[in-house]
């Protein structure tokens, strides 16, 4: 390469070396539902134990996780990824999952597996657990979830994702459902959610 294409193509590989970076790819069939899509993951750093490392394409289907997994939500902790999603009134409750490149998935456990997490007395199918939140902070997981049936907006933590998980810890005065936290750099906590007006 010559001139400007070689400080072109360094720029490129200077890029892909200094961040981690999902590339998603879509197509949009007639039924309305996205059918399947790419992962590229791009990882730190150039290379891998004194070789340069090799990036592959991940070819996932619409849904990752077939079956009765609503609400899903994801973080990645350096190289892995952590899925919790609904279980509403079932128990065991709150199913975890890992997965290395978001396209396959495996189930390591359960927040709630112990009676004393979840009350589900009265409760209809479409009650007990809302739209789980799940984040990782300093050493710690933690799993922000509503139980419209018993006590509203908890937070359970565990320092293995896999279990065993907290006692839920209830909010007092953050009412509604779908409840989310932020981490910000100051060390802060902020909780947020969705209530009627």
């Amino acid at each position: 390469l010559s001139g400007k294409k070689q400080k072109d193509t360094a720029a490129v590989r200077s890029s892909f070396m200094c961040y981690r970076v999902f590339c998603v790819f879509s197509f949009y069939v007639p039924t309305g539902a996205f059918h399947t899509f790419s992962v590229c993951t791009v990882g730190n750093g150039g290379r891998e134990n004194g070789r340069r490392r090799r990036y592959s394409m991940v070819i996932a289907k619409n849904p990752i996780l077939s079956g009765f997994y609503p609400d899903p939500s994801i973080c990645a902790v350096g190289e892995d990824f952590y899925l919790v999603n609904s279980s509403f009134a079932y128990f065991p409750g709150l199913p975890v999952f890992h997965s290395r490149d978001l396209a396959h998935w495996e189930q390591i456990g359960n927040c709630m597996e112990r009676v004393s997490q979840l009350p589900l007395e009265g409760a209809k199918h479409s009650g007990g657990l809302f739209a789980p939140t799940i984040r990782y902070h300093e050493g710690t997981f933690y799993v922000i979830c509503t139980n419209v049936t018993h006590g509203g907006n908890f937070i359970v933590t565990a320092q293995n994702p896999a279990g065993p998980w907290s006692e839920p810890s209830y909010l007092e005065g953050a009412d509604g459902i779908d409840p989310s936290l932020f981490f910000d750099e100051d060390g802060r906590c902020y909780y947020i959610g969705t209530h009627p007006n």
